[in-house]
């Protein structure tokens, strides 16, 4: 198997849902030229509550496509679908983040949904 691209991943400690965060780390990743970068569900507040928010994901796309890079998703880290209580919540979310790709570079922003 070839290797198709170096990435890193945006922190979402540090962006804590500020967009100008997101687009630093991603100009900072940018510099010593990485091509992918895996941006965290948690971080950018774009499921709440089980439930995407089309505006805020817009917003995001907004930024993502400014960068060429390629781009992955990391799951809700607390997500645990062996017991917890709030399990109908962490596995609707888990279904929704789970995502083939992010980024297409020859058309828009695209998010694949496998449920």
């Amino acid at each position: 198997m070839k290797i198709q691209g170096i990435g890193k991943d945006v922190a979402d400690v540090y962006i804590q849902a500020d967009l100008a965060r997101l687009e630093h780390s991603l100009a900072y990743f940018e510099q010593p030229g990485y091509t992918v970068a895996e941006v965290p569900i948690p971080g950018l507040n774009v499921v709440v509550n089980g439930r995407l928010l089309p505006q805020r994901v817009q917003a995001v796309k907004a930024v993502l496509s400014r960068f060429s890079f390629r781009y992955t998703v990391h799951a809700p880290g607390r997500t645990n679908l062996a017991y917890g209580f709030h399990h109908e919540i962490e596995r609707f979310s888990l279904t929704r983040a789970v995502c083939r790709h992010l980024y297409n570079r020859r058309s828009s922003l695209k998010i694949l949904i496998l449920n």
